[in-house]
């Protein structure tokens, strides 16, 4: 980063059934700022057990929870706190 100045790098987690879990393999990979070519993040390096641990997480809240009969304003939400929780901050609110 010019002139001297560096930030913090937060790494990322993947929310899975309700859960903020690291990918299988543990492996994570960078994001960069696409206008400063800064790493900004890391975030989970996801396989396909992720991916089935998610699809069966998200078919089960469906089938068997509250989801199914929930309009989509209330499952927005819901699940606004854990966006904000797991989102990257900006480049341009940094």
């Amino acid at each position: 980063m010019p002139g001297g100045v560096t930030t913090d790098v937060k790494t990322y987690s993947m929310l899975i059934n309700g859960e903020f879990v690291a990918s299988k393999s543990a492996k994570t990979f960078p994001v960069y700022d696409p206008s400063t070519e800064e790493v900004i993040a890391q975030v989970p390096n996801a396989n396909a057990d992720d991916v089935n641990r998610a699809v069966a997480a998200a078919k089960a809240a469906f089938d068997e929870g509250p989801w199914a009969s929930t309009t989509a304003q209330e499952r927005g939400t819901r699940s606004l706190p854990a966006r904000r929780q797991s989102a990257p901050e900006p480049a341009h609110a940094r």
